[in-house]
């Protein structure tokens, strides 16, 4: 018999998600995924946060692959609706560093979270182009040189990525 999920996100999940495949997609904000990750995996440093982060932290593998894949399947849907705005992708980049907390010391579950950051990439790529387009160049240098410095620095490779985008060039 399968195990079932009772974790934090699996109980926050399963009340948003038969919302999102009644009506789609489209009656929710940008940033209802990441706050629902924020909800269960809150980015502040307090003494409250970090207690919810290591109750978190206890569940099994399995229960976090399942968590992330419903995240990320669920972040594929609303990503494909480009809102880059600043509070979207800020918050975007906090889920990220907090699911990299939340795997941490799990190799099965890290690797499960590799087609969420594509995501992310493929989605703030698209911010930076879509940012060039409309002249708002050091802006965006700016907020992918925040994410990689102070959001997203316990992750080297997501760092070195984010940087890289920093350096395209649009070709006129």
């Amino acid at each position: 018999m399968d195990k079932i999920n009772k974790t934090g996100f699996s109980h926050v999940l399963g009340a948003i998600i038969p919302m999102m495949e009644t009506f789609g997609v489209g009656i929710f904000a940008s940033n209802s995924v990441w706050s629902m990750v924020l909800g269960v995996l809150p980015k502040n440093d307090g003494e409250r946060e970090k207690q919810m982060m290591e109750f978190s932290r206890r569940d099994s593998t399995e229960d976090k692959v399942d968590n992330i894949n419903t995240i990320t399947r669920v972040a594929g849907l609303i990503t494909k609706r480009p809102d880059y705005s600043i509070s979207n992708i800020t918050e975007f980049s906090y889920a990220i560093r907090q699911l990299n907390r939340y795997v941490s010391g799990d190799e099965i579950a890290s690797s499960s979270l590799s087609k969420l950051k594509k995501i992310y990439i493929s989605y703030i790529t698209s911010y930076h182009h879509e940012s060039m387009t409309l002249g708002k160049k050091k802006e965006a240098l700016e907020t992918l040189k925040y994410f990689g410095e102070e959001i997203l620095q316990e992750d080297e490779e997501l760092k070195t990525k984010l940087a890289k985008i920093s350096f395209y060039k649009m070709l006129s």
